[in-house]
């Protein structure tokens, strides 16, 4: 079709159907979005995690990322949210302001309908003074600098590339991330089994661990490692090395889904994505 080949009326009628085959579209790949991350999709393509996917996979930026992520998962928890976005009611920008304000008041259900109804059909200037008045946000606390060294800085880098958070969240999780890390670590030592009551030999752990070189074999995450079983426990696999393999837990779960399934996996109570 050419537009310049159309009338007037003809060029305003076709807009008007793009607008709304393009809320459409958001509300659908959404939805696309949540059963990926269901099934664990992304691990089979080797991201460490969505967000990872939907850059460099999909193709969008680091802030339509992010924004399409948390509405998703926002749609998920309050349906109502999921019916204004399908509906083209509610915007990404303001389901993410509503997001953010959320985080900050612990309210019931019917109050966060209520708030949804509230900033339904309007523009991100009005949708934020709504919620300003009805989800009050805390104040930040005071921020101080500090000098950080050339590899601490490319780590904090790497992690605010990989999971879609500013400095101080990045730091926030390289603090986790070490802390869990000492935890596994102490559990080798003891001969304890990381994350599940079946005992692996002590020298298995440690041989898994330093031959992963403290990444998951299949995405190269290093967050949440556990041991995996190649053959499963459960259909026989024994806890030897040549058995043997670590995996973070999305890639570890996307394992048990594609041996057992999602209706069996979600008897045993795997989480859904966070």
């Amino acid at each position: 079709m050419n537009l310049k080949d159309l009338n007037d009326c003809q060029l305003i009628i076709s807009l008007k159907k793009c607008v709304e085959d393009e809320k459409k579209i958001i509300a659908l790949v959404i939805e696309h979005l949540e059963e990926v991350e269901r099934r664990k999709l992304y691990s089979e393509l080797k991201y460490k995690n969505l967000f990872d996917y939907c850059m460099k996979e999909l193709g969008y930026s680091h802030d339509q990322a992010y924004r399409r992520i948390n509405a998703m998962r926002l749609s998920r928890n309050i349906p109502l949210v999921r019916k204004k976005l399908q509906q083209g009611e509610l915007s990404l920008s303001n389901i993410n302001m509503l997001s953010a304000h959320l985080k900050d008041n612990d309210i019931t259900e019917k109050q966060q309908e209520k708030v949804v109804e509230a900033i339904t059909n309007t523009s991100k200037r009005d949708c934020s003074m709504i919620l300003d008045e009805l989800l009050p946000r805390r104040s930040k606390p005071k921020s101080v600098s500090i000098r950080v060294s050339i590899e601490l800085y490319e780590k904090l880098s790497v992690v605010m590339e990989d999971y879609g958070v500013d400095a101080e969240g990045a730091l926030k999780l390289l603090l986790e991330f070490n802390e869990k890390r000492k935890i596994i670590t102490e559990k080798v030592k003891k001969g304890r089994a990381v994350g599940k009551k079946r005992y692996i030999p002590k020298s298995v752990k440690l041989t898994a661990l330093k031959r992963s070189n403290g990444k998951c074999q299949n995405c190269g995450s290093r967050e949440k490692l556990q041991f995996d079983h190649i053959r499963p426990y459960a259909k026989g696999g024994q806890s030897k090395l040549e058995n043997m393999r670590i995996l973070c837990r999305n890639c570890n779960l996307r394992e048990g889904i594609k041996v057992f399934g999602l209706k069996k996996m979600k008897r045993a109570g795997v989480e859904r994505g966070s």
